[in-house]
């Protein structure tokens, strides 16, 4: 028997899961939180194996709620999901322990055997949460084969993205065009690029590149 514990936000979701958990004779659903207080006052009593944490919470910081459980429950397994797979929710709830993570879309299909792969030594993951956390791998690889870009690169960098020429970029930023080209050299040397549109694919994929809020120079 696995025994369940769910940390709520949304009634009706809850409802859903509980409906999703009557279905597997292997588990049992042992404890329904819905804030910090209620959680804390039970996790010296409560044995579960797996705690499923609702994160869409903006008043209540829930990631600390998983480091909290885990030090009362050491063998604790939390799985958590969100609406959204945002990169800094992703990788803060991996770093505060988590060992899986599904959107609520995947929740009707995917919990139950999220639940068992917890059990069974895996991490479950929905497949774009899955995606964000290979894609950070090779980011970090890139990183490291990235020399460092100065401020005044960046900002040349971020001008030849909206479309600016050589004059245009020194006008803005009232440097000469020989001096222009110095940098854009220099920028490509350090990114290991060829040219402008291969430096700014490595751009983008680095996060180097600010939103286009430039407005290019009126003809």
């Amino acid at each position: 028997m696995i025994r369940i514990a769910i940390v709520y936000e949304e009634w009706n979701l809850l409802k859903e899961m509980e409906l999703v958990l009557s279905a597997d004779s292997e588990m049992e659903l042992v404890g329904i939180y819905h804030n910090q207080q209620s959680l804390a006052e039970a996790h010296g009593e409560i044995k579960a194996d797996v705690l499923l944490m609702d994160l869409d919470d903006r008043k209540q910081n829930r990631l600390v709620w998983i480091d909290a459980a885990m030090r009362k429950n050491p063998a604790l397994l939390t799985l958590v999901f969100t609406h959204v797979c945002e990169d800094q929710i992703v990788f803060e709830a991996l770093r505060s322990g988590a060992y899986g993570f599904l959107l609520k879309e995947d929740i009707p299909e995917r919990l139950i055997d999220s639940i068992h792969q917890l059990k069974q030594g895996g991490a479950p993951m929905s497949p774009s949460v899955a995606r964000k956390v290979i894609q950070s791998f090779w980011k970090n690889k890139l990183y490291a084969e990235v020399d460092y870009l100065s401020f005044r690169e960046r900002e040349i960098l971020n001008l030849i993205s909206g479309g600016y020429t050589y004059h245009e970029i020194a006008d803005s930023a009232g440097i000469s065009p020989h001096t222009v080209h110095s940098h854009i050299k220099n920028i490509y040397s350090k990114l290991h690029v060829e040219g402008r549109k291969e430096a700014l694919k490595k751009a983008s994929l680095l996060g180097l590149l600010d939103p286009p809020n430039i407005p290019r120079p009126a003809g």
